[in-house]
């Protein structure tokens, strides 16, 4: 998931929808472990039935919704959905989740990035060499 300037959130919220209302629409149980991750910009842990669940809790989360730092015009979450939520997490896993959410996050900026570069090429392309 990304968040821009015009995503379906903002133009939904511009349109008196409270973001938190479309998020529950949308996604559900995730919705509010991908609320603290997209738009507070931490962890994200939450029980089968959606609720939060402290971080400093021994829980065992179904969703778990990482911040993802894309650029300063852009956010994502990396989310996991856990059938199997019987086990606790442990700080090591967390430290897993964490670096893949930061190499999940180096790839979406760089294929951001990329497509800028193809959308800038395009145009100079249609503009044609400059005659003197």
């Amino acid at each position: 998931m990304q968040l821009r300037d015009d995503t379906v959130l903002e133009i939904a919220c511009a349109h008196a929808l409270p973001g938190q209302d479309v998020f529950d629409a949308v996604l559900g149980t995730a919705s509010r472990a991908l609320h603290c991750a997209l738009l507070e910009g931490r962890r994200g842990l939450a029980c089968p039935g959606g609720k939060l669940l402290e971080a400093r809790q021994q829980a065992a989360p179904a969703v778990i919704s990482l911040p993802l730092e894309l650029g300063a015009r852009r956010q994502g979450a990396f989310c996991l959905l856990r059938e199997d939520s019987d086990r606790a997490l442990n700080e090591l896993d967390f430290e897993i989740l964490d670096a893949l959410a930061g190499q999940a996050a180096l790839a979406l900026a760089a294929a951001c990035q990329r497509s800028a570069l193809n959308r800038l090429e395009a145009s100079l392309n249609a503009i044609g060499p400059q005659t003197h």
